[in-house]
């Protein structure tokens, strides 16, 4: 028997089985890892946390590591946010934790890839899987891949639900860790503080005003 099920339903199924809430990904990312090997892919694990559980991200490729850098590059998370709901299958739906995200889609994407190269062996060495851990929570696992030997695909198509729409682009963020200074002051005599609030608001309105890069057709 197979370590991993190759029908889409079937591989769902058993992915939602386990917890992986975020923190806990070690047991589901040992699973693909060696299913994936056993389908013939060259996998390899990037330890993303230092933390003992095996939280690694899953780099898989069908020619070795190092010898082709992959033009596409299918990719998803691991982890679900809490808590687990066990999976419940009726005639028409599966539900359950990670159903909707992202076991779903890691399963369609196992799928699809393995298709892919029974179908067109030619284009097997420009596939590969990136899996990710801590998605939900801080995104290391997705830092931690821009390091990835071998890493560099024109295309990223990543599985995340949609409602079943294609979308072309996504909106970045830009995170600040912003520290003000004041000196405190007695509210008789306010000429002896300086009031951090007041140098904060300054640097909001400049926020605020400034002209951040938009785009003709998706906006700001």
């Amino acid at each position: 028997m197979p370590i991993l099920e190759t029908d889409v339903v079937e591989l769902t199924m058993q992915l939602c089985a386990i917890d992986s809430v975020s923190g806990n990904e070690g047991q589901i990312v040992d699973l693909v890892a060696r299913g994936l090997e056993e389908q013939g892919w060259h996998v390899h694990r990037q330890k993303a946390y230092d933390d003992g559980k095996g939280r690694d991200n899953i780099y898989a490729t069908r020619v070795p590591i190092g010898d082709h850098v992959p033009r596409l590059v299918l990719n998803s998370h691991f982890d679900t946010v809490p808590p687990l709901i066990p999976l419940k299958r009726t005639e028409y739906a599966l539900f359950g934790r990670g159903v909707n995200e992202a076991k779903g889609q890691l399963a369609a994407l196992i799928v699809a890839s393995n298709r892919l190269v029974d179908q067109r062996p030619d284009l097997a060495k420009d596939v590969a899987l990136l899996f990710v851990v801590g998605e939900e929570i801080d995104h290391a696992g997705m830092v931690a891949a821009n390091d990835l030997p071998g890493y560099g695909p024109e295309f990223l198509v990543v599985g995340e639900p949609t409602e079943m729409k294609y979308a072309s682009i996504q909106k970045g963020a830009l995170k600040v860790l912003l520290s003000v200074t004041g000196r405190a002051g007695h509210s008789g005599y306010p000429h002896a503080g300086e009031s951090a609030i007041h140098k904060l608001i300054e640097i909001l309105d400049d926020v605020m005003k400034y002209e951040w890069p938009k785009d003709s057709q998706r906006g700001n």
